[in-house]
């Protein structure tokens, strides 16, 4: 069976020393975890009057397809109560993206944000396109 490679970033401003334990642990059950980085605290991007996110990425491999983990990520975060608002920045008690799949930038928003840029590098540094802009 085909394996797929992913990097998960995972973050959380609504209890995070709670939450993201809880994400890590569901993403450890249900795949084959290759690597982690550190979690850092980072400040919030576009909405300043909330609290600091504390970030971080996972490595796995699964043979779920893209959409089918994309999915998956929404039922963890579901569980973990994640409100979705019109506020696109606001607070969170979770946020799980799919940054990187098979070795190609999937989210925009690492063009845009320095330390996603940097887990990517933990987790994968020799990967291409970190440089780019624009996209």
């Amino acid at each position: 069976m085909n394996k797929n490679k992913a990097i998960i970033s995972l973050g959380s401003n609504i209890h995070p020393e709670h939450n993201i334990p809880l994400a890590r642990d569901w993403i450890r059950q249900s795949y084959d975890v290759r690597a982690e980085t550190v979690f850092m605290t980072t400040t919030p991007v576009g909405d300043p009057d909330q609290d600091d996110f504390t970030n971080g990425a996972m490595l796995i491999e699964t043979t779920f397809t893209f959409e089918e983990l994309r999915t998956a990520l929404r039922t963890i975060e579901h569980r973990l109560k994640r409100r979705r608002t019109v506020n696109r920045n606001g607070p969170r008690t979770i946020d799980l993206d799919i940054i990187v799949w098979n070795d190609a930038i999937v989210d925009d928003d690492v063009f845009r944000r320095d330390y996603l840029k940097e887990l990517i590098r933990t987790l994968s540094p020799g990967l291409s396109g970190l440089a780019e802009s624009g996209r």
